[in-house]
């Protein structure tokens, strides 16, 4: 069997991460506008502050984010204080994350840099540490983001290929 090389790998990763990055943005957009598709739900969403006073949700009595008479994962998650940290809102990190690893894979396609190779590391490891806590929102809140899901998949996937790749081509 042959082996990937070190190239090959880095062009997966590529892939990989441009996809992340397409679901961060989406998450993005939902985020700031309040609108757009968010699987789960078949309409669009809509931001708190589109239903009536007194409206309630069927999780915790918190106010109902309304689309066309279901609630919207994304958009109710995207809502809730948990899905910040430092005032800087999850779907505003995220696609910094994945431009900044998109950066750094194309750079280290070019280049077999050591200061690539940490930078990727790193930036691996806190997205594998992040995981837990954004999982926890979501089954804290009862709620499964499609958006968030492809991300932590992308990650995890991504991260997996990174050290198979420091493993075989010892980094």
């Amino acid at each position: 069997m042959r082996k990937l090389t070190r190239k090959t790998i880095t062009i997966i990763l590529i892939i990989i991460t441009v996809i992340g990055l397409g679901s961060a943005l989406q998450s993005l957009y939902i985020y700031k506008t309040g609108e757009g598709y968010c699987p789960g739900t078949h309409e669009e969403t809509s931001l708190p502050g589109s239903t009536l006073p007194g409206e309630q949700d069927n999780i915790g009595g918190l106010p109902t984010i309304e689309t066309g008479g279901e609630t919207s994962e994304c958009a109710y998650l995207y809502s809730r204080p948990e899905s910040s940290i430092a005032g800087i809102h999850f779907s505003e990190l995220a696609p910094i994350y994945f431009i900044t690893i998109l950066i750094i894979l194309i750079s280290y396609y070019f280049i077999n840099n050591d200061l690539l190779k940490i930078l990727l590391a790193i930036l691996y490891l806190v997205g594998l540490l992040a995981i837990p806590y954004l999982v926890y929102i979501e089954v804290k809140l009862g709620v499964i983001c499609f958006y968030c899901t492809i991300m932590h998949i992308v990650i995890i996937s991504s991260s997996i290929l990174y050290y198979y790749e420091y493993r075989l081509h010892r980094l």
